[in-house]
């Protein structure tokens, strides 16, 4: 059981490292209940808030009528998410929020880079942030799903992998990350119907055809017991 259940994490995560950038928005392949917290409580601790943003040497590399642009940082922000500077591109997005405090897609952006430091809770106020701007952001349900998987609190992903695809029924990375939630939880047949839904949108999604294999093998391992 051990060994499978590893697996299937493994595959609900495969794929962080091609993370993908559209239209200034981060979008890890690896995604609450639907209440919403006000995002500008989103800081980790008291001591942040008292703290000053600590800008990294960025500034140089903007004209002036740029410095203050929220969008050039979050640009700037994702080039350096990009290039693995985790760190850096999250005192970028700060700074963007600093000046744009309801762009919801800054603050999916900086959940990322929390979630690539794996600092998944501080991750999750960063998703909520964004979903309390844009309630139907499915990146951002996509990513906290993912987050909350990460700190093993697989009912609550399932909740917003099914968000997910309640706003995007066709997408097969939704249905499968469902289905890796539902087997963790040891809900093998509706697993199944899961991911066969992701094979009839893409029938050659390598990971679903694999995760497929587990499952039928898990489920007459079950039966063989019984």
């Amino acid at each position: 059981m051990k060994q499978v259940t590893s697996i299937l994490i493994a595959l609900l995560t495969l794929g962080c490292a091609e993370v993908r950038i559209q239209e200034d928005v981060i979008f890890l392949p690896e995604t609450r209940a639907l209440h919403i917290l006000n995002p500008h409580d989103f800081r980790s601790d008291e001591k942040d808030r008292e703290k000053p943003l600590e800008l990294p040497p960025l500034a140089l590399e903007f004209e002036n009528d740029l410095a203050d642009d929220p969008n050039a940082w979050n640009k700037h922000g994702l080039k350096l998410f990009d290039k693995g500077r985790y760190e850096e591109a999250l005192t970028a997005y700060n700074q963007a929020i600093a000046m744009k405090a309801d762009d919801p897609k800054i603050w999916n952006n900086k959940g990322a880079a929390l979630a690539k430091l794996e600092r998944y809770k501080e991750a999750l106020a960063a998703y909520d942030a964004a979903l309390a701007f844009r309630p139907n952001f499915a990146k951002a349900w996509h990513n906290r799903g993912t987050a909350l998987a990460k700190l093993k609190r697989y009912e609550e992903a399932l909740e917003a992998f099914e968000e997910v695809i309640r706003l995007k029924p066709d997408d097969p990375e939704g249905w499968k990350n469902k289905t890796v939630a539902l087997a963790v939880l040891g809900r093998y047949f509706e697993a199944l119907d899961a991911i066969e839904r992701a094979l009839r949108i893409a029938p050659d999604f390598k990971d679903a055809l694999e995760l497929k294999g587990k499952l039928e093998d898990k489920i007459k391992e079950k039966k063989f017991r019984i």
